[in-house]
């Protein structure tokens, strides 16, 4: 044997170490594929048990469902597929198409949950909780579901909610805003009604006030005769009462005179009766005035149907007083062209003297008015209607009315009429009031001095003559203290034209 080879000691040593290690080896083997086979059936069950899992969460019970196909294969992992490398190639081709269908239908889960079996090489163990695939389908025909989908609808679902509940409350929160401005305007219009209601019954007041205001105004637009409204009024410029042109007319008319006698047959003409106020009884001697303010407000009242005061005037010329006043006296710049009759201004002094009771033979005539050597033993009569004496130039008293035109152009001077208060009846003549208050009718006419040009001698003579010679005077005590006096003229030189009856 040479030196460079082994000793057969040294190879049988040789060889028993390393069948000693084979040996081992084996051992080491069986054990690890004991352990493998173990984990494998732990593995199997707790597949089939997360298989049925999710079929029970998906589909219900497992006893309702008929078997899948899929449960009775096994769990195939590489390392499953490694350890069963040794079996026959049928077996192994089964395997890859039902591996190849299953991974079609795979979830990963963690392999602590699952555990995996064990493999011959030992960095398997370092990769235990890699994600490993795990059957959790169905191969049943129809629609495939997984477990995941619930899941995944519940997380709409919830989104959706919560989309939902934050709709609800931007809606409840514009509700809330519109609540809060309808309470606004609410409250608002409350307030807005109490006032209203404040003012219609402030309104209502002021509508009844005006209501008895326009009814006394209509009451007193009435005329207090006929109680109709005053169309037509005219006032009485000695008292001031207002009535209507019919009910005057009437009135004047019809109303006798109180100073006519019983033995008398026939009435006199109502332009010659003493006309008195229809409401106080005021004695009336000149014409009524119309009042177009009156008129105006009364037509406020008035109905559209005419009424009964409308009435036409009573003369066909438009004169409503004819017949019962004298005729207004119209002068016009005419009446004075041409010379003036020297003769027809001229007063006779002997008709003067007869009509006043003495004469110019008297020595005071002209001083005194009168004489007390006036011998005549006849009947004294009050004076009948005369034409008046004088002529009076309207340019010489542009300030005087037309009454005190009338009675000027009877004697009396301006100054005379305004300081007795004069006026003039058209059935009794002029009227003059004295200091203390008496009326003394003079007649028609008058004389004045020249000198007298306020007719206080006049008045003074007249008041003494009354009781110096009762028999020229018809003399009347009144029960207030007043006395009232006429003038009255000799019955042969008294006289009358009735037909001139309206002239001043």
């Amino acid at each position: 044997m040479s030196s460079g080879e082994p000793s057969s000691h040294a190879l049988k040593a040789t060889s028993s170490r390393s069948n000693g290690e084979d040996r081992a080896e084996r051992k080491i083997r069986r054990r690890r594929r004991s352990r493998s086979s173990d984990s494998r059936k732990s593995r199997k069950e707790n597949a089939k048990d997360v298989i049925l899992q999710g079929k029970k969460r998906k589909t219900g019970p497992v006893e309702d469902r008929p078997p899948s196909p899929i449960a009775s294969l096994e769990v195939t992992t590489p390392q499953s597929h490694y350890a069963r490398r040794h079996k026959d190639s049928f077996g192994k081709s089964e395997l890859r198409q039902n591996l190849s269908i299953v991974s079609q239908r795979t979830q990963y889960v963690d392999s602590a949950t699952l555990p995996v079996a064990e493999e011959p090489d030992p960095d398997y163990r370092k990769s235990r909780h890699r994600m490993q695939p795990v059957l959790s389908a169905s191969l049943a025909p129809g629609p495939h579901t997984t477990d995941i989908a619930p899941a995944k609808d519940l997380r709409q679902q919830v989104i959706d909610l919560k989309k939902e509940t934050e709709l609800l409350k931007q809606n409840a929160a514009r509700d809330k805003q519109m609540m809060d401005m309808i309470k606004k305007e609410l409250a608002a219009a409350k307030q807005l009604s109490k006032k209203q209601e404040a003012t219609i019954v402030k309104l209502k007041t002021n509508n009844k006030k005006s209501d008895e205001q326009l009814s006394n105004i209509q009451n007193n637009l009435q005329c207090q005769i006929c109680l109709e409204l005053l169309l037509k009024p005219y006032a009485l410029s000695q008292c001031g009462h207002v009535l209507c042109l019919k009910c005057l007319q009437e009135w004047f008319r019809s109303v006798p005179d109180q100073n006519q006698g019983p033995d008398e047959d026939e009435p006199l003409s109502a332009l010659f009766r003493t006309k008195t106020c229809p409401c106080c009884r005021a004695k009336v001697f000149s014409r009524p005035v119309q009042l177009f303010v009156v008129k105006s407000m009364a037509a406020l009242f008035a109905p559209d149907t005419p009424s009964s005061t409308s009435v036409p005037d009573a003369s066909g010329e438009g004169d409503p007083w004819a017949g019962i006043f004298p005729e207004e006296v119209n002068i016009t710049d005419d009446e004075y062209a041409g010379e003036d009759d020297d003769e027809d201004n001229e007063l006779d002094g002997d008709a003067w003297s007869i009509s006043m009771g003495f004469s110019e033979s008297d020595p005071e005539y002209a001083v005194n008015y009168g004489s007390e050597s006036d011998s005549y033993a006849g009947e004294y009569v009050r004076p009948m209607w005369a034409p008046p004496a004088l002529e009076i130039d309207r340019r010489d008293v542009m300030n005087a009315t037309v009454l005190e035109l009338g009675m000027m152009k009877r004697g009396a001077t301006i100054g005379m009429i305004r300081r007795f208060d004069m006026r003039f009846e058209p059935e009794n003549g002029l009227v003059a009031v004295t200091d203390s208050g008496n009326d003394v009718y003079l007649g028609y006419n008058i004389w004045l001095d020249e000198d007298d040009d306020q007719g206080t001698e006049f008045m003074t003579w007249v008041e003494s003559d009354i009781f110096d010679r009762p028999e020229r005077w018809d003399y009347e005590d009144s029960p207030d203290g007043s006395w009232t006096a006429w003038r009255l003229v000799r019955q042969e030189e008294a006289s009358g034209d009735e037909n001139s009856g309206d002239e001043y």
